[in-house]
């Protein structure tokens, strides 16, 4: 689970000019903003289109933040009792989560009292249910779903309205709860996930290279590609996935099991061993794949650059695949991408900083939260044949001054 942005909301839009090198406001009607859906048009149109969501798009939902899931595991709402053996690693974890649950990991392989290590085992699992509970529940509440999840639909309806010839939409999420799967099932989109369509929902890799058809009612022979078909790759598993005695991963049906083995890699520093397991290792995969094609838009949204296992390959393919653009949306992205010494201790993002700031055009770099970003998504329907040339025209004219 990636750490999300503490703050939703930002006063204006800011986008960083590689030209100028400054950050420039996105105000209505302001000719910087059409600058920006210009650049957001010519991008998000491109061949392949990719999608990372973290945890910073569920809060509009009402998902819980990584201080949620430390107050209700140790902080002053919790319920649960402490071991005093990790007294010390909540002392030193300075309210982060992730940390505490790894330094328990941690402790589980140093303790050698049996006792002791069953407690420090059944806290961990407490925590666990915890943040699995907080995942479920949130969509779960007397206010209308649909209401809650009015951005993530607004967002899946312009992302999916691409030409029938393209890819489909590729959305990859570190979340675990069913924002996006109740978003399109609220607008009616069809869902490729990896499980099979019929019940009890199976998962399978090979499900990701099916596609769904319209069968003309005239003709036996001819189909046409059904709009609106997007793929769901959930990166650190799910809310309602679990694994059987006999290995098999499953979706739904786990209301009635007395032990369920959930499939999830909780906050720890040991989820980038865990992602070498199925399902994890699967959609990892085809994620790092999708990276090395040629005229592919990555579009990061509500993801901090926290987890290492996907950090690495996207920066990997920023450096390597010169085909490739990013959009990076963050809603403190003024004060996470820049030269300042109050700037980002991340990486990642001082170096995705340093290449932008250096003049590289395939990164485009947004101040906006999730909700307020989704009104600058261009309309990505089916261009004209004469707009479709002017689009090509345009796109060549661009790579060569890029060059």
């Amino acid at each position: 689970m990636d750490k999300p942005e503490q703050s939703i909301e930002c006063q204006t839009q800011h986008f960083f000019s590689p030209s100028t090198k400054q950050w420039k406001e996105a105000s209505d009607g302001s000719e910087d903003k059409k600058e920006i859906e210009r650049e957001l048009l010519s991008s998000l149109q491109m061949h392949n289109l990719v999608v990372l969501a973290g945890s910073g798009t569920s809060i509009f939902a009402g998902g819980p933040t990584m201080k949620d899931l430390w107050d209700l595991c140790l902080g002053e709402k919790t319920k649960l009792k402490l071991p005093e053996k990790l007294e010390y690693c909540r002392d030193n974890s300075k309210g982060n989560i992730e940390r505490f649950l790894s330094l328990c990991e941690a402790s589980i392989e140093c303790e050698t009292d049996q006792e002791k290590k069953s407690e420090i085992e059944d806290f961990i699992k407490s925590c666990r249910d915890v943040i699995r509970f907080l995942c479920s529940n949130f969509l779960l509440t007397d206010e209308k779903t649909e209401n809650k999840l009015e951005p993530h639909c607004l967002f899946l309806h312009k992302l999916t309205r691409r030409r029938a010839r393209d890819p489909r939409l590729k959305v990859f999420t570190t979340n675990y709860d069913l924002c996006f799967e109740d978003a399109a099932a609220t607008i009616g989109l069809p869902i490729i996930d990896g499980f099979s369509f019929s019940f009890p929902n199976t998962f399978d890799p090979r499900y990701f290279d099916y596609d769904i058809v319209k069968r003309s009612r005239l003709s036996d022979e001819q189909g046409d590609y059904l709009e609106g078909v997007f793929h769901l790759y959930k990166l650190h598993g799910s809310v309602n996935w679990y694994r059987e005695s006999d290995g098999r991963i499953k979706k739904n049906g786990w209301e009635n099991k007395d032990d369920v083995d959930y499939c999830m890699i909780y906050p720890a520093k040991g989820k980038f061993r865990q992602s070498y397991a199925q399902p994890y290792i699967e959609t990892i995969s085809r994620f790092m794949a999708v990276l090395r094609e040629p005229n592919t838009c990555l579009l990061v949204v509500g993801f901090g650059f926290n987890d290492d296992h996907l950090s690495e390959p996207i920066l990997s393919a920023v450096k390597n695949n010169p085909h490739m653009k990013i959009v990076i949306v963050d809603v403190k992205a003024q004060g996470n991408y820049c030269q300042s010494e109050q700037g980002s201790n991340n990486l990642f993002q001082r170096e995705l900083y340093r290449r932008v700031s250096n003049g590289m055009k395939n990164i485009i770099l947004v101040n906006s939260s999730f909700h307020q970003f989704i009104k600058c998504i261009p309309d990505l329907k089916a261009l004209s044949k004469g707009e479709e040339i002017e689009q090509f025209i345009r796109d060549v004219i661009r790579s060569r001054s890029e060059q």
